[in-house]
C-alpha cells in the first residue's frame, strides 16, 4: 500500500499495526534504524531523524510486516518533512553540480589515464534530468 501523506500512513498505522517491531527487526540497517524512527514518528514518540536517510530502499520491513502494512513508505514520507544531515547534503550538491556522488579526482584521472582507461566526465545529463 502506498500513501500520499504521512497522516494517511498515520491513520493506517495507529488502526492495523502490531507493534510486533517485525518491520524493525528485519532490517538490515545498522542501529538506529530508519523504519524505526519512522514508526517513531508516527506515534509520537521520540526519532532520530537522521537515521531516517539511512534506509537503503530494499523493503524489507515492508516485506515482512504480518499486517501488509509499507513501513518503507512512512521512511520516504518522513524524509520529506526532516532534512537531510548536514553530512549527507554534501553528497547531494555533488549530485546535484556534477551528477556522481563525489566529484572526480584528478590524480585517479591521471591514473586512469596512463593505464589507458577513457576519461570520466561528470554526468552532465544526470545533473539536468536532476533540476
Amino acid at each position: 500500500m502506498v500513501y500520499k501523506e504521512l497522516e494517511d500512513a498515520k491513520e493506517v498505522f495507529h488502526a492495523k499495526c502490531r507493534h510486533c517491531y517485525t518491520c524493525i527487526k528485519s532490517c538490515q540497517v545498522e542501529d538506529p534504524k530508519p523504519v524505526e524512527a519512522a514508526l517513531n514518528i508516527i506515534f509520537d514518540k521520540p526519532a532520530n531523524v537522521d537515521s531516517l536517510w539511512r534506509c537503503v530502499n530494499c523493503h524489507t520491513c515492508s516485506y515482512a510486516c504480518p499486517e501488509n502494512l509499507d513501513p518503507r513508505s512512512l521512511v520516504y514520507l518522513a524524509r520529506r518533512r526532516f532534512p537531510p544531515p548536514p553530512r549527507l547534503q554534501v553528497f547531494i550538491n555533488n549530485i546535484l553540480s556534477v551528477g556522481a556522488v563525489m566529484e572526480l579526482n584528478p590524480e585517479i584521472e591521471e591514473i586512469r589515464e596512463a593505464c589507458g582507461a577513457i576519461k570520466l566526465k561528470p554526468a552532465k545529463d544526470v545533473v539536468e534530468a536532476l533540476r
